[in-house]
């Protein structure tokens, strides 16, 4: 059984056949922009009421300096989904300097009873990556 008091979160991660750049991380960024996502210079934790908001370009040219410098907030950029709802959207290298993306730290998720609706997320995960082969899928929930 559950624990109500405990926080859960959940990513979906998707390994994509395309390499790091911030040409494709805009890519994806882009289609999110038309499919209405709001994106934000954010940091983090960061508890300021004043972020900015940023287009596809912007967020791909800041989540790359965040991974060349090594923040340990990360390649992450604060967005607004569809419905109000927020996560984080994480643009990693994998081991092959592919890219790996993923969509977590999710703000008031869609459920499906207890838990968040992972198809609803995974749908639009898959559909931000229309355009690159993807070469493998995961959900965490931890």
């Amino acid at each position: 059984m559950k624990d109500e008091n405990v926080s859960i979160v959940y990513s979906i991660e998707i390994t994509l056949d395309v390499a790091y750049t911030s040409e494709n991380i805009a890519k994806i960024l882009e289609l999110g922009q038309k499919k209405g996502f709001i994106y934000y210079d954010d940091i983090l934790d960061n508890t300021s009421e004043k972020l900015h908001r940023i287009n596809a370009p912007e967020a791909a040219k800041k989540i790359i300096e965040n991974f060349n410098l090594q923040l340990e907030e990360g390649p992450a950029v604060l967005t607004i989904l569809e419905n109000s709802s927020s996560a984080h959207l994480w643009f990693n290298k994998n081991n092959d300097n592919g890219l790996d993306f993923s969509i977590g730290t999710f703000n008031c998720p869609r459920k499906k009873g207890s838990y968040i609706d992972f198809a609803y997320y995974i749908r639009m995960a898959l559909d931000l990556c229309e355009d690159f082969s993807i070469f493998g899928v995961q959900t965490n929930m931890f």
